[in-house]
């Protein structure tokens, strides 16, 4: 309900994305021809160490700690350059499979291992579209690619006409729920894949489109980081999610990448805040940010809990 709320106060435009440059693989890649070709691929190839379910229950796994690929602990962040790079370099203990696969077989692997470990999800963003042009925009992603970004307006956006100046960073995301309503209305949820620099903008024609460019994230250094971080940050969201009144997290393991975006939309930044968090291209300072807001949030409870009216307290009938 919080992600709802927060939502509605964002200054933000919608663009539907056209000829996004050096994107990850797409869902659609996933057919049954490249995840049979990619399964076949890694039980032969991979299935030794991670096992056939990948879960790294194998005699040899305890020779490396990256066995489990469904534990939601990667070596690097668990896209699927990250994956590639790791088939073709390989790392102790793991080889490399670089002249050993071609780049097909490559390609179906990724595909394979990211269907197995469910890929790399991002926050859901439940949206109600109401406007006529972007009722426009939803019926045409829904018939194309289904992928819509969003971006923040910059100040001034009152007097700036219909299509004010934008923020060129934003976030895009893919639909993955949509309901048409009997008056053309669409209820949508929207999960977050990519962030971008737009590269171009066409006139709006009723709604705005551009081209743009993924902007890669900068992983943590090392899985153990992360792993250190990612926990510490979880559980001082958990010991203030109550006072704050925020929902919980997904039950899910998250990556990195997705708490840091899912803890952000709950900590009440406003627009510019999380503009700000959206540019940062390292995951560890954004979790720096995070941190720094949670325990002064965590400070602030602690400091007026002497002064909260204790429920059932008899010394107060």
């Amino acid at each position: 309900m919080l992600c709802r709320n927060l939502l509605v106060l964002f200054v933000v435009s919608a663009l539907l994305v056209i000829g996004c440059r050096d994107r990850r693989l797409p869902e659609g890649d996933a057919r049954g021809g490249d995840l049979a070709a990619g399964r076949r691929i890694f039980e032969r190839k991979c299935a030794r160490c991670h096992s056939p379910r990948g879960d790294g229950k194998t005699v040899v796994a305890g020779r490396f700690p990256y066995a489990n690929l469904i534990d939601g602990v990667w070596r690097s962040d668990g896209s699927a350059e990250a994956i590639e790079k790791q088939i073709r370099r390989g790392h102790d203990p793991m080889p490399s499979f670089q002249g050993k696969l071609t780049d097909e077989e490559i390609r179906q692997t990724v595909v394979y291992v990211l269907e197995l470990t469910g890929g790399k999800s991002g926050t859901m963003l439940p949206l109600h579209i109401f406007e006529p042009r972007y009722r426009a925009m939803v019926a045409d992603a829904l018939a194309g690619e289904r992928t819509i970004g969003m971006a923040m307006i910059k100040p001034g956006w009152e007097s700036a006409g219909p299509t004010p100046d934008i923020h060129p960073i934003g976030g895009a995301g893919r639909i993955v729920e949509a309901e048409e309503l009997p008056d053309g209305r669409y209820n949508i949820v929207l999960q977050g894949e990519f962030r971008y620099r737009v590269v171009s903008e066409s006139p709006p024609a009723p709604y705005r489109v551009a081209e743009v460019e993924e902007i890669a994230t900068i992983p943590f250094a090392d899985a153990g980081e992360a792993l250190k971080i990612s926990t510490e940050a979880t559980l001082l969201f958990r010991a203030i999610a109550a006072s704050m009144e925020a929902p919980p997290l997904p039950d899910e393991i998250l990556d990195p990448e997705r708490l840091a975006s899912e803890l952000a939309v709950r900590l009440r930044y406003d627009p510019s805040e999380l503009q700000v968090l959206l540019e940062t291209d390292w995951v560890a300072a954004r979790f720096e940010a995070l941190l720094s807001r949670m325990r002064d949030w965590s400070g602030r409870i602690e400091f007026l809990s002497p002064f909260r009216r204790k429920e059932d307290d008899p010394s107060r009938n």
